[in-house]
């Protein structure tokens, strides 16, 4: 029988510039933790899952696509109204 733990926190949108391009991807804390996690563990020992809210906005969709990607698993709530993720200017 495996493990799981849960991770729980917000995704941010990340968007940065170079070369006078802006480029878009997602991290923050938790969910870098989660990939970290995922990364380092066997998934038949250890199942990770990452908790989050999403909105309904194209970010959220795009962050959702990101997210079924990977060795761990998501679990994602609808959006109740609220305004869109988080954002991040590097």
């Amino acid at each position: 029988m495996s493990k799981k733990i849960a991770v729980i926190g917000e995704c941010m949108i990340e968007l940065s510039e170079k070369n006078g391009a802006v480029n878009r991807g997602f991290g923050g804390d938790t969910l870098n933790t989660s990939v970290y996690i995922a990364r380092q563990t066997d998934a038949s020992a250890l199942s990770v899952h990452y908790v989050t809210a999403l909105g309904t906005d194209a970010f959220s969709q795009q962050m959702l696509g990101q997210l079924a990607t990977g060795k761990r698993q998501h679990r994602s709530y609808p959006a109740d109204g609220r305004p869109p993720a988080g954002t991040v200017l590097h």
